[in-house]
């Protein structure tokens, strides 16, 4: 008898518990909308990028087009109750062409620095 009252307390609290986050997730959701919409994206452009980042680092070896990438973008942003329109798509675009600057410029950072200070430098290996 105790067990099952027992049993059913912890149901109820994962119940609550699981009912809240789901009610906190429409809350963030409702709010990242409302900040799209009066044109405050500044967190939420934040938010995009860090997804686009996670995307890119858990699935750029299986995903040589980007399809998956944005898929899982765009989940997460579902996930938070986020409506998938055509400015959200563009701020994703941008935050996917922001991340590709810096893997660019990263890349010429490593690449400068294989030069050895003595080594002569070829012309195609000048980056401006």
């Amino acid at each position: 008898m105790t067990d099952t009252i027992i049993n059913l307390i912890v149901e109820i609290i994962f119940a609550l518990f699981v009912v809240g986050c789901l009610y906190f997730l429409s809350l963030a959701g409702k709010r990242l909308q409302a900040e799209i919409e009066d044109g405050d994206a500044t967190q939420f452009e934040k938010i995009i990028y860090k997804f686009v980042r996670a995307a890119e680092q858990m699935l750029k070896k299986d995903d040589p087009d980007g399809t998956k990438r944005k898929e899982y973008v765009i989940d997460r942003l579902r996930e938070l109750g986020v409506e998938i329109t055509n400015e959200i798509e563009a701020l994703i675009e941008a935050a996917v062409y922001d991340l590709n600057i810096e893997i660019t410029q990263m890349d010429d950072l490593f690449f400068i620095a294989d030069i050895d200070p003595g080594d002569e430098i070829e012309e195609e290996q000048i980056v401006e």
